[in-house]
């Protein structure tokens, strides 16, 4: 079953192409639910709706609408676009210049840079309420490319939620979010605009941080895959992994390593470490390779614990085993690791899709042919007793010339490390 996520992370949309990939998003983690629990009929309608907003989107579905045949026994389903009208032809409308440059979090205030001087009557402000949350929205004069794509962090401490998107052409609100009252201020400059959140009541701030074990695969003896002109699994997972660490702990969250240098693990052991620090979530670390005769395969992927269901899957779960076999049949392995794993499974995915979602968009903002291979279900035995949801993240194959050649460069591993970090903040705030 072809299975792809795309990248849905506290972004707002407003304009009709946006609402139909918005919703695109929505059916298609429905019908992943749906897959988890052999609902076919959900299923089937699920895939029927992410079909046709996919393709109002301009989304790729030939391969849904092949496995909504296959679900069904029909043939491929072409969604019928309504004909359009007869009309006189406009020329089309002239995007307004772009006047914001920039838009940063720093520590509890946020910045909003210009390209030349703040217009006048710049900002206005209004108290609401939406949902669980209480809302002090900003509406400030100015266009900023991609800002319904902009995703700001703050510390928990001063506020749970900061939303950004743009009221019209020519305004943005910046829209401050939090399950107690919001109490912010904000100064005009020449060319800048600074918001300030006051830090929340102290009961608030000694709510628990969050505990997360990463584990740099492979290690010591074992370097895992090497790769093109000899580069080492080992080496790349661990870099990528201590800036992963560094990120999370400057965002407030308490992170263990398995390891923090060239050492070898045996892999029982890497989650039994996550089990006693009683991590939230536990994340193991790799990159891929495959044989030299195939070095055009790249990309990115994540595996959660369950039976392989794929010849790809149980390939690269061979390649992260080996040093670590254990001889069981193969019908005392399915039911051993979903007896292991059966109550994390979902959560595990959830976490899967969240990092995967938030690599991809990080990298493909900077370099081309980033290639998605999904969230995937695997028999890693890194994964196995993990008491707490759990994932294994392939950062690319060494295997590959161009992609080996990223991966040891210091600019790609930020934004994986990044985009990981990222991922991780999404599954708190939803979960």
């Amino acid at each position: 079953m072809f299975l792809v996520l795309v990248l849905f992370c506290s972004i707002s949309y407003g304009k009709s192409n946006d609402y139909n990939y918005n919703q695109y998003v929505k059916y298609k983690q429905k019908y992943f639910t749906a897959i988890l629990q052999g609902d076919k009929k959900a299923e089937k309608q699920n895939l029927i709706e992410l079909i046709k907003y996919g393709d109002k989107a301009k989304m790729k579905t030939k391969k849904f609408k092949t496995s909504l045949a296959e679900l069904g026994g029909d043939k491929p389903v072409k969604v019928a676009q309504p004909k359009s009208k007869p009309q006189i032809t406009k020329p089309p409308p002239t995007k307004p210049k772009e006047t914001i440059k920039d838009i940063k979090v720093f520590k509890n205030s946020i910045t909003i840079s210009y390209v030349g001087q703040i217009p006048n009557n710049t900002v206005k402000t209004a108290m609401s309420k939406t949902g669980k949350y209480k809302v002090e929205n900003y509406n400030i004069k100015g266009n900023l490319k991609d800002i319904d794509k902009l995703y700001l962090k703050i510390d928990k401490k001063y506020l749970d939620k900061i939303v950004v998107y743009s009221l019209d052409r020519n305004t943005i609100r910046i829209s401050l979010r939090d399950k107690k009252h919001v109490s912010s201020t904000y100064k005009l400059y020449d060319n800048k605009i600074t918001i300030t959140i006051n830090q929340k009541e102290k009961e608030a701030v000694l709510k628990k941080r969050k505990i997360v074990m990463l584990d740099a695969g492979h290690g010591g003896d074992d370097s895992g895959a090497v790769g093109y002109r000899g580069i080492k699994e080992k080496n790349i997972v661990l870099k990528v992994t201590k800036k992963v660490t560094k990120i999370l702990e400057d965002r407030g969250y308490k992170v263990y390593n398995t390891r923090t240098r060239d050492k070898f693990i045996r892999l029982k052991n890497r989650t039994k470490m996550a089990n006693k620090m009683r991590a939230d979530i536990f994340l193991s670390i790799h990159a891929n390779s495959v044989k030299t005769n195939k070095r055009s395969a790249s990309g990115i992927e994540i595996y959660y614990l369950s039976p392989a269901k794929s010849a790809r899957a149980k390939r690269v779960a061979a390649l992260e085993n080996k040093v670590d076999i254990r001889s069981m049949g193969k019908s005392s392995i399915d039911i051993f690791l979903m007896a292991r794993n059966r109550a994390k499974i979902n959560e595990s995915n959830k976490l899967a899709l969240d990092v995967q979602n938030n690599m991809l968009y990080l990298l493909k903002k900077r370099y081309k042919n980033i290639k998605d291979h999904g969230v995937r279900k695997g028999p890693f035995w890194i994964l196995v007793g993990a008491q707490m949801p759990a994932i294994l993240v392939e950062l690319g194959f060494v295997s590959h010339p161009q992609e080996s050649k990223r991966l040891t460069n210091a600019s790609y591993q930020n934004r994986l490390a990044n985009g990981i970090a990222n991922g991780i903040d999404a599954y708190f705030e939803k979960n």
